[in-house]
């Protein structure tokens, strides 16, 4: 509910690739001069309400505005170099230009995207399982992902194609682990003829505990190496994908409680 209550309240930070706009980013040889770039940058019309902000360090930074006519008909990298002259030494390192039409299609459909593949897996572990196992299993992603998508709300997370890729890698390590359950609880549901159904799980979970565990410390060394030393770049996919095994590591932590 916390999650829903701040998407309701705070919303979605939408990152060029969804909100449409223009970035340019500029590494500079020393810490880079914000002020200065600031004043110089909004000398020009094109450049009007642009955000400038550090970007993973004291010496690189981007420039976000909304992408005109005139920004797609100039090189918006030239423009930059000529107006931060005098700034210091710097490198053009990345120019990214959306449209906001474009942005409002990739929005959709990635939005569309995450809807299929919901509804693709509660289709195939209805027909696999039966349906009481696909309902399960939807709801128990949900939680996942709902969670997952409050702290990237909370933490002002932008919204990119590399958080929705990462929100999707969370969708098929989530419902991988939950298959692997409702295999062994069919399993001891056939194996005996007398079923205490609370008893079956217990012991499905208990069954798939340790390799849940190492399964989501793999994925949580990794992913850390990533948040730690993969760059400002890859920030949200790794944060969303880090969330994610914290969150699997406490579920894991209590279970393995409740069994002791």
């Amino acid at each position: 509910m916390t999650s829903y209550g701040l998407l309701a309240t705070k919303g979605l930070s939408y990152g060029i690739d969804f909100a449409g706009g223009t970035l340019v980013q500029v590494k500079y040889d020393q810490q880079a001069p914000i002020d200065k770039v600031r004043e110089q940058i909004s000398s020009d019309k094109l450049f009007a309400n642009a955000l400038i902000t550090e970007f993973g360090s004291p010496d690189e930074i981007v420039i976000r505005f909304a992408t005109t006519t005139e920004g797609v008909s100039h090189d918006v990298g030239d423009k930059v170099r000529e107006l931060l002259k005098g700034t210091g030494n710097f490198d053009i390192r990345k120019v990214d230009m959306v449209g906001p039409k474009v942005g409002s299609e990739l929005r959709e459909k990635g939005l569309m995207s995450t809807l299929m593949c919901i509804l693709a897996i509660l289709v195939y572990i209805a027909f696999r399982f039966e349906w009481r196992f696909a309902v399960a299993s939807i709801l128990a992603l949900v939680h996942d992902v709902s969670i997952t998508l409050g702290a990237i709300i909370l933490f002002n997370i932008e919204i990119s194609l590399d958080v929705l890729a990462a929100m999707l890698t969370l969708i098929g390590y989530s419902i991988n682990d939950t298959i692997i359950v409702f295999d062994r609880i069919r399993e001891d549901i056939r194996a005996s003829k007398q079923v205490n159904l609370f008893d079956t799980i217990n012991h499905a979970v208990s069954q798939t505990l340790s390799r849940t565990t190492l399964t989501s410390l793999t994925v949580l060394f990794v992913v850390l190496t990533l948040f730690l030393f993969g760059g400002e770049i890859i920030h949200g996919f790794s944060f969303t994908l880090l969330f994610w095994c914290f969150l699997l590591e406490r579920t894991v932590q209590f279970l393995l409680q409740h069994h002791s």
